[in-house]
């Protein structure tokens, strides 16, 4: 089993051959001048079939009436997100030599017929504050959930508290 300690909270535990701590893989360690991604990736069954839930971490977010910082913050959480998205595709289309090899068996069955959700988790927020994050993070990723053909609910921005009901947190 494998945790993982970001922003203050421990995420997991989870499967070692189910998670993928996507800043610490070897591909991303090589490439990463200019190109962020989230924290892990992991498997986990919904409704009796893999979805890859790729999870990214904050202790805070400035507030939607701070126009600048907010619309910042929610470009970065969108190009880290994608950017991972973009990097298990390109490691699945064998674009990185030293993908396969460094990756936990799941990964090296998905076939991305599975499906995706694209999560933020902000440590301590009150639920009232994530409406704001939730909405301008959906349009920000609606052409990606629109080419990808994922579900509309495959954005997700939850507190701690949400994260603890759906066991991402201990």
């Amino acid at each position: 089993m494998i945790t993982i300690t970001e922003s203050g909270m421990i995420f997991g535990p989870f499967a070692e051959d189910d998670c993928l701590e996507l800043e610490k893989c070897p591909t991303y360690l090589r490439i990463s001048g200019g190109v962020k991604v989230a924290e892990f990736a992991v498997i986990r069954q919904q409704s009796g079939m893999p979805v890859v839930w790729i999870v990214e971490a904050k202790s805070s977010s400035p507030r939607p009436t701070n126009q600048i910082e907010f619309t910042d913050f929610i470009f970065e959480i969108k190009q880290k997100l994608l950017n991972s998205i973009l990097m298990l595709f390109a490691g699945k289309l064998d674009r990185h030599n030293d993908w396969i090899d460094n990756l936990p068996a799941a990964f090296n069955e998905l076939t991305f017929s599975e499906g995706f959700k694209l999560v933020l988790v902000i440590n301590g927020h009150q639920s009232d504050w994530l409406p704001p994050l939730q909405d301008a993070l959906k349009v920000e990723l609606m052409p990606v959930v629109k080419t990808l053909g994922l579900q509309a609910d495959s954005v997700a921005v939850i507190n701690d508290q949400m994260a603890r009901r759906f066991r991402l947190i201990v």
